[in-house]
């Protein structure tokens, strides 16, 4: 009989899910969503340690430099400084995540309603 290749797993594939793993140092607030959905919003406290995993993970920071990031068990350290406030979104297959801008909310357009001029011989 001939000898059938039994197929290898490919270490540079792209991970299907991300796992995130946020560790407290300072009192911080933070609101996760994982795959679209809002799983957290509340504070982690020093030495608290969370964990999501998703395809899609969405963290705002209260304090970027309250808590040490830790992705697909790489540590990526603190993400920013005291008091800072950040948008961070990660997907499968990245370590690092994508810093994102906040959408401002719209402001509101005050239209000035012209006054009524009186028409002379009216």
């Amino acid at each position: 009989p001939t000898p059938t290749a039994t197929p290898s797993s490919t270490p540079s594939a792209p991970a299907e899910r991300v796992i995130l793993n946020l560790k407290g140092i300072k009192h911080t607030w933070l609101e996760v969503s994982v795959n679209g959905e809002f799983v957290f919003r509340n504070f982690i406290e020093p030495g608290d340690s969370l964990v999501w995993s998703g395809r899609r993970i969405y963290v705002k920071l209260g304090n970027a430099g309250g808590v040490r990031v830790v992705v697909n068990r790489q540590d990526l350290g603190v993400p920013g400084e005291e008091g800072e406030v950040l948008h961070l979104e990660w997907t499968a297959g990245s370590i690092e995540p994508k810093v994102l801008t906040p959408t401002p909310a719209p402001e509101a357009t005050v239209q000035a309603t012209p006054e009524a001029t009186p028409t002379p011989g009216a």
